[in-house]
C-alpha cells in the first residue's frame, strides 16, 4: 500500500465526514493483516478509522479492524488494549458473551494502563451482572475498588454494581451495609450517576430491601439535574414501594405524580396508571378507576394479563357505578375475547354478568352464565365452586 493511499486515508477520516469515513474504513481494509513494514505504519491509523466508523453508528464492520490492532505487534501496549477493548465490546452486541469477557480480560492485563484497566474490569463485571454471575460479578467489583482509578471514573459507579452484584451473591448479608455506607458518602445524589443509583434501587427491590430502595427513588425524584425519564420512573417505582408497604394513599400520590408528569417515559406511565386503577378499584372508587381504565383499554404498553384484567374491571366499574347496559357489553365483550385465557378473564366476566342478569331480573341468562362457568373444564376449583353455589342458590329462589 502506498504512501500516497496512507494520506489519502488520513485526509479521509480526518473529514469526519460519513462518506469520508467510509471511504477510509475500505483503504483500511484493504490493509489488514498489520504486519511488517505495513503494520508500523498504518497500526494506530487503523485504529484512528475504526473508532470513526464506531463514531457513525457502523459497529459491526469494525470488529476486523479493532481485533487487528489487538493482535498486531506493533503501535503501544494502551493502543492494543484500547483495541481490545472494543473487540470486547462488539462480541458483547453480537451475544458472544464469552468472548467478550475474554477480551475484556485481555484489555485489561496491564495494571499500569489505569484507564483501561478501569473501564474493562468495569464492563466485565457489568456483563457479568448482566449474565447473573453474580459472585464473579462481585470479585470483579471488589477489586476495582481497590485499584486507583481515573479522576473522570466516579468511584460510586463501581461501588452500587458491586452492591447489585453482592445482593445476588452468597454475599448477600454485605450489600447493606455497603448501601449504608454508600448513602452517607453521598448525601446529595450526583445526578450524573442517577442512573446507576436507580439500577441499584431496582437490586435491592428484587432482594427485598424495599424500604431501602424506597430511599434511593426518594432521592431521585427530589433531585435537580436528574433526567425527566429516569425521574418518571422513580416516582412510579416509589409508588410501588409504598404500595408493598401498605402506605396506599402515598402509592397513590406517587402514581398520579407519575401520570400527570410533563416528561415522558410511556412504560413507566403506563404500569403507574395501571397500578393506580387497582388501589383505586379496590377502594371502591369505582368512577375514578373506571377514568383509568377506559384509557388502559387503548393502550399497547400492557402486557396481555394486564389487558385482560383492565378489560374486566372495566366492566365491573360500569356495573358498580350503575351503567348497567355498557357494563353488559363489556363484560360479553371480555368473555368472548378472553375465552380459554390463563387467568380466567372470560369465567369471571360469565360470573359477573350472572350478576348482572339477576341484577336486571333475567335468571334465564343468569343460568346460562353460571352453567357456561360450571362446565368449563379448565376452571380452577374456586372459579367452579362459585358458579355452582351460584346455580344452587338461583334454584332455591323458584
Amino acid at each position: 500500500m502506498t504512501e500516497a493511499a496512507y494520506i489519502e486515508a488520513v485526509r479521509l477520516v480526518r473529514s469526519k465526514t460519513p462518506e469520508g469515513i467510509l471511504a477510509a474504513g475500505e483503504i483500511a481494509f484493504s490493509v489488514l493483516p498489520l504486519e511488517g513494514e505495513r503494520g508500523a505504519r498504518w497500526a494506530s491509523l487503523v485504529a484512528e478509522i475504526a473508532l470513526a466508523l464506531e463514531s457513525i453508528q457502523l459497529a459491526k464492520p469494525t470488529l476486523d479492524l479493532w481485533r487487528a490492532v489487538s493482535e498486531s505487534a506493533f503501535g503501544s501496549e494502551d493502543m492494543r488494549a484500547n483495541a481490545s477493548f472494543h473487540v470486547a465490546q462488539a462480541m458483547q452486541r453480537e451475544g458472544r458473551f464469552e468472548e467478550a469477557l475474554a477480551h475484556f480480560r485481555r484489555a485489561a492485563s496491564d495494571r499500569s494502563l489505569t484507564s483501561i484497566y478501569a473501564i474493562s474490569r468495569f464492563h466485565e463485571g457489568c456483563l457479568l451482572l448482566q449474565l447473573s454471575r453474580f459472585s464473579e460479578a462481585a470479585a470483579v467489583f471488589d477489586d476495582l475498588i481497590q485499584s486507583p482509578l481515573p479522576p473522570d471514573f466516579p468511584r460510586i459507579h463501581v461501588e452500587l454494581r458491586r452492591i447489585c452484584a453482592l445482593l445476588g451473591s452468597e454475599r448477600g448479608d454485605e450489600a447493606p451495609e455497603h448501601f449504608e455506607q454508600a448513602i452517607a458518602a453521598a448525601p446529595a445524589l450526583d445526578p450524573l450517576v442517577a442512573a446507576s443509583w436507580y439500577e441499584t434501587a431496582i437490586a435491592l427491590e428484587r432482594a427485598g430491601e424495599t424500604p431501602r430502595a424506597g430511599t434511593i427513588y426518594e432521592r431521585l425524584v427530589t433531585c435537580s439535574g436528574v433526567p425527566g425519564p429516569l425521574a418518571v420512573c422513580a416516582r412510579f417505582r416509589l409508588g410501588v414501594v409504598a404500595e408493598f408497604l401498605h402506605f396506599y394513599d402515598r402509592a397513590i400520590e406517587h402514581y398520579k405524580a407519575a401520570i400527570e408528569s410533563t416528561e415522558r417515559h410511556e412504560l413507566a406511565q403506563s404500569q403507574a396508571r395501571w397500578h393506580l386503577a387497582g388501589l383505586l378499584f379496590h377502594a371502591e372508587e369505582y368512577a375514578d378507576a373506571l377514568e383509568h381504565y377506559a384509557v388502559l383499554l387503548r393502550d399497547s404498553q400492557l402486557s396481555a394479563a394486564q389487558a385482560g384484567e383492565a378489560a374486566l374491571k372495566t366492566g365491573l366499574c360500569l356495573q358498580r357505578t350503575g351503567r348497567l347496559e355498557e357494563a353488559r357489553r363489556q363484560l360479553e365483550s371480555v368473555a368472548q375475547d378472553y375465552r380459554d385465557s390463563a387467568h380466567h378473564w372470560d369465567l369471571q366476566a360469565e360470573l359477573a354478568l350472572a350478576e348482572l342478569f339477576q341484577s336486571m331480573r333475567d335468571r334465564d341468562s343468569a343460568r346460562r352464565s353460571l352453567q357456561r362457568v360450571a362446565a368449563h373444564a379448565s376452571a380452577d376449583v374456586l372459579i367452579r365452586n362459585a358458579a355452582i353455589n351460584a346455580l344452587d342458590r338461583l334454584a332455591g329462589a323458584k
